[in-house]
């Protein structure tokens, strides 16, 4: 593991990988299973301020905040990032990457596009990948049999919205196209990618303070 602490004990560097799609693109099928592929690679979990959906896990799929103490934390310093996205705030909590960092595992984020150019702003040394649909009608047919209590004004909401970070994909260090039935080759393709960070002989990191 390329991760390293300073002596004066005041920063960490370590690998820093993002993930970012369009809603309905299949982002948390392919992380489970690129994270059963890769040793010593731990996903941050998200702060978000929108109400838990029944199938999900606090502090495990994401952490829940009100909406005051998720403003709180940004006064603090306590997000690498954060953005908003149709009307819900979302953070990347720092003490968790530095967490990652000094249990000497690659942080890997899964964060907007707002989100990512926040990060890579700050830290060039962050890998991206842009998980693509194989086409607008395959992801609006996601979104529509994904979410069914959606109404027409929230899937149009997302939909516009695909299309404005989908514009942004080459911005990234690689893409990959979800194809449809095959998420198994997306999740080989994001796995191997992290695979060949890691044999680079010039490691691109990221250093934060601690």
């Amino acid at each position: 593991m390329a991760v390293s602490v300073n002596q004066a004990g005041n920063t960490v560097s370590g690998r820093l990988f993002i993930l970012s799609g369009p809603s309905g693109v299949g982002k948390d099928t392919i992380l489970a299973r690129a994270e059963r592929l890769v040793p010593d690679l731990r996903r941050i979990v998200t702060v978000v301020t929108r109400p838990r959906r029944d199938s999900e896990r606090p502090d495990v799929d994401y952490h829940f905040w009100s909406r005051d103490e998720f403003e709180r934390g940004c006064q603090r310093g306590a997000f690498l990032e954060s953005a908003e996205y149709v009307g819900n705030l979302y953070g990347t909590p720092r003490d968790g990457v530095v967490e990652a960092f000094r249990a000497k595992c690659d942080a890997l984020l899964k964060i907007d596009v707002r989100g990512f150019r926040q990060v890579t702003r700050e830290h060039a040394g962050a890998v991206s990948v842009f998980l693509l649909p194989p086409s607008i009608d395959v992801l609006e047919r996601h979104l529509r049999t994904a979410r069914p209590g959606d109404g027409r004004e929230d899937i149009e909401r997302r939909l516009a919205a695909a299309r404005t970070e989908l514009s942004a994909a080459s911005e990234y260090t690689y893409r990959i196209v979800n194809e449809e039935g095959n998420p198994d080759f997306a999740a080989f393709r994001l796995a191997r990618i992290i695979s060949d960070e890691r044999a680079r002989s010039a490691p691109r990191l990221v250093t934060l303070r601690t």
